[in-house]
């Protein structure tokens, strides 16, 4: 195989790849006006492809039909270098463009007219003692408008670029560069096509010269902005995790704040609770005691001075009581939940209601198939207990619903309990503070609000959860879910 034909092989196949390489770098985002360089190297390829068989070939009339494909690639290539050249500098000439394909256009039809860009005469060209040889066809005068129509196109294309670089285009240099070595090759092939100059053909090998530097610049523009882009990534990544980091140690230090704003809660709430019936006791025993050292007797009013002191005693009892259950059902007890039947811990709880539960409102319960539960089943009658407690409280104070639902179902691995009545319900407001110790919508000397609070931690505390719906007017729902005992 001969030299030239050796370079169109190399040449073509450069081009093919360069032009895959830049159909997939182009593909990533903001990348889209590279794309069109890919016209730029198929154009060559296909330049190279037609003149490796334009050498390979003996017919004449091959060789003139692959000149003037070689002449319509050479144009094609020029327009895809102005099309390039658009996307690349973000300005768009669409007149003179359009008048540039127009030419080029022209040209194409000039060459394919029989006899008018070419005559039927072959010319054997021998260069460098023969090392490379050409059977070239005899130009006609036409065919020079068609190589100056295409050096035109160069240099239009070229002056844009020189223009680019003086407003500071950071790749306007390269691609001027290429388009002034395309342009003195392309002059060379005219020249030696007219036999003025005696050189071997430059733009079946020289054409990968300009692809390849301005491809090699596309991929290594490509690559800082991915490093760019991984280095942004990185920072990213550490700033998200300094915020994180920043945001959990907020995030702690707002639970012990609330932490400790509950507990001042709390602690004022039950030094108000138990203050009362404190007073209550040292009022009654500060007047026993001036009354026995003024007569030196016991008062008349002795014994109802010991009956309050005696109900201001056993509620302090009830309250701290209570603490004590909310204190325990702080404690992870998860570990010691046992199955329990859902059943059982049902009716127990309606059972000891007893007297508080004399007046005729109806508790109704739908349980189709007894299940086990994991949980505790003296807590769990403690929190069913309390919740319709509260029901029946709450349809009793506002003479409005007449009953009291409690169902419960198996669902997959969990168990739902619903107790729902059909009393006054509660408003928005009231909802919020449900679960705040010793917040209560009952009169006082009824109840210290703590019911719900404890129910809520002795659920949680058997891994489970309690949440409350309610609509003013329409009633109240407390859904509890535990787990199924396997």
């Amino acid at each position: 195989m001969i030299l030239p034909q050796l370079f169109s092989i190399i040449s073509a196949t450069f081009a093919f790849v360069v032009a895959l390489l830049v159909l997939v770098f182009t593909r990533a985002p903001g990348w889209h006006n590279q794309r069109r360089f890919v016209y730029v190297a198929l154009s060559a390829g296909l330049y190279a492809i037609s003149f490796y068989i334009y050498l390979v070939v003996e017919s004449s009339t091959i060789i003139i039909i692959f000149s003037k494909i070689g002449l319509l690639t050479l144009a094609t290539h020029v327009v895809a270098w102005s099309y390039y050249a658009d996307a690349v500098l973000h300005k768009h000439t669409v007149r003179i463009r359009h008048l540039l394909v127009l030419l080029c256009a022209s040209a194409a039809v000039l060459v394919f007219l029989p006899g008018l860009v070419f005559s039927d005469e072959i010319r054997t060209l021998a260069i460098a003692n023969r090392v490379f040889v050409y059977k070239s066809p005899t130009p006609t005068i036409y065919a020079g408008i068609v190589f100056l129509t295409i050096a035109c196109g160069l240099v239009y294309v070229g002056t844009r670029f020189v223009i680019a670089i003086k407003r500071g285009y950071p790749r306007a240099l390269l691609h001027t560069l290429c388009i002034v070595a395309l342009l003195l090759m392309a002059t060379n092939d005219s020249l030696v096509v007219y036999g003025l100059l005696l050189t071997p053909y430059l733009l079946n090998a020289g054409l990968m010269l300009p692809v390849g530097f301005v491809a090699y610049e596309i991929i290594i523009h490509f690559s800082k902005e991915a490093n760019a882009l991984n280095e942004l990534r990185t920072h990213l990544e550490t700033l998200v995790e300094e915020r994180t980091q920043t945001l959990e140690v907020s995030r702690k230090a707002l639970e012990q704040t609330d932490a400790l704003a509950t507990i001042g809660r709390i602690a004022s709430s039950v030094a108000h609770e138990v203050n009362n019936p404190a007073a209550a006791i040292l009022g009654n025993i500060e007047y026993l005691q001036d009354a026995i050292n003024k007569s030196k007797t016991i008062p008349d009013d002795t014994i109802e001075c010991l009956d309050d002191c005696e109900k201001a005693i056993r509620k302090i009892a009830t309250i701290t009581g209570q603490l004590l259950d909310s204190s325990h059902s702080a404690i992870d007890k998860k570990s010691m939940s046992y199955p329990v039947s859902i059943m059982k811990v049902i009716n127990d709880s309606v059972n000891m209601l007893g007297h508080q539960n004399s007046s005729d409102i109806k508790i109704y319960i739908d349980v189709s198939n007894d299940f086990m539960v994991l949980g505790q089943s003296e807590g769990l009658i403690t929190v069913l207990k309390n919740i319709i407690i509260n029901s029946i409280e709450a349809i009793q104070r506002s003479k409005k619903g007449t009953c009291v639902n409690i169902t419960a179902k198996r669902q997959d691995n969990n168990a739902f309990v619903v107790i729902a009545d059909d009393g006054p319900g509660m408003d928005a407001n009231t909802l919020k503070h449900a679960f705040e110790p010793f917040f209560t919508t009952n009169k006082i000397g009824r109840g210290v609000g703590l019911g719900l609070t404890v129910a809520r931690g002795l659920i949680n505390s058997m891994g489970g959860s309690l949440k409350i719906e309610s609509t003013l007017t329409l009633g109240t729902s407390v859904f509890i879910t535990l787990a199924i005992a396997i």
